[in-house]
């Protein structure tokens, strides 16, 4: 609310919270009730932020959804580019930050929302609703979890002609709906060496000699001290650290009986941008020392198949 800063590095992409939640980790008033107008608008403003609270499962026939790194979203039908908390949005005049979740509901149960990060200035198109498409910029390509609950929900049923045509729109206008102007593999390599940076002056720290051996081995660092000798596998993530990735080589590297392995994971990375490039900072660690890997705690992702011979 006006008068009041939110603190937003304290949220993790991915963690979930209830509008409760939000206001006592950002250090701001707590709503009085499920109807307090300040927090069940959809869009709360604060004099650093605007929050935009969306549940995807609603009534009405607003279109809220992601595609990959972007988010199409529309306002209430009252809303048109004119009206000033639309303004504030397109202009980027205060950051938008998103916070999602499927349901209002589940069994009763109020169910809280998950934060997706920050969201750039919005292309918008039409009026009474608006509507919008973000990048966002704290986007995880490989999402799991209530995260990734979110990214993959759709609506069952297409759009009305008029709001299809909106959407093209937008789409001519950037050349194609490409995904965004940050390209997956260029993020996905500046976490790994943000993180990479980390470990290393973490093993540093503790006295190791320490070789990056990612280019060449199936682990990412190397490190000895004094007659002990660790691998370390290092992972970086935006969201909370709940599950990473992982290959069949660093598996099978860390099952190694000749070895000994560390799972070093740096999550709830924050990235913003400058010039078109993602900017890091914060990050929370998580050190698995002598680590691993269960067959209860994987999950497969892919498999190789083997097409038979004619």
């Amino acid at each position: 609310m006006q008068g009041e800063r939110i603190a937003l590095d304290q949220m993790v992409v991915g963690g979930t919270y209830s509008r409760e939640g939000i206001a006592l980790v950002g250090g701001v008033t707590a709503p009085v009730g499920p109807r307090d107008p300040h927090w069940a608008s959809g869009i709360v403003r604060f004099d650093n932020a605007l929050l935009l609270l969306v549940t995807l499962v609603k009534p009405q026939t607003y279109r809220d959804y992601f595609d990959g790194p972007l988010f199409w979203w529309q306002s209430q039908t009252r809303q048109s580019q004119k009206s000033p908390v639309i303004r504030r949005l397109a202009s980027g005049e205060l950051p938008a930050h998103l916070f999602v979740r499927v349901r209002e509901k589940v069994r009763g149960k109020t169910q809280p929302f998950v934060y997706c990060g920050q969201l750039s200035a919005p292309e918008l198109e039409g009026e009474l609703p608006v509507t919008a498409l973000f990048e966002v910029v704290n986007y995880v390509p490989s999402a799991t979890g209530a995260l990734g609950e979110v990214y993959a929900w759709h609506p069952d049923s297409p759009p009305a002609a008029a709001e299809d045509e909106r959407r093209e729109a937008i789409v001519r206008r950037r050349g194609g709906g490409g995904q965004g102007r940050q390209s997956d593999t260029e993020l996905r390599r500046a976490l790994e060496l943000y993180a990479m940076q980390h470990a290393t002056a973490h093993y540093l720290e503790a006295g190791y000699e320490v070789e990056d051996t990612s280019a060449n081995r199936p682990y990412d660092l190397e490190c000895r001290r004094e007659g002990v000798y660790r691998r370390v596998e290092v992972k970086a993530t935006q969201s909370a650290g709940e599950s990473v990735l992982l290959t069949i080589g660093e598996v099978n590297a860390a099952r190694d009986p000749g070895s000994t392995t560390d799972l070093y994971i740096l999550y709830g990375i924050s990235v913003a941008r400058e010039l078109g490039r993602p900017v890091l900072s914060r990050g929370t660690v998580k050190l698995i020392e002598d680590w691993l890997p269960n067959d209860c705690d994987l999950s497969p992702t892919a498999f190789a198949y083997r097409t038979p011979r004619e």
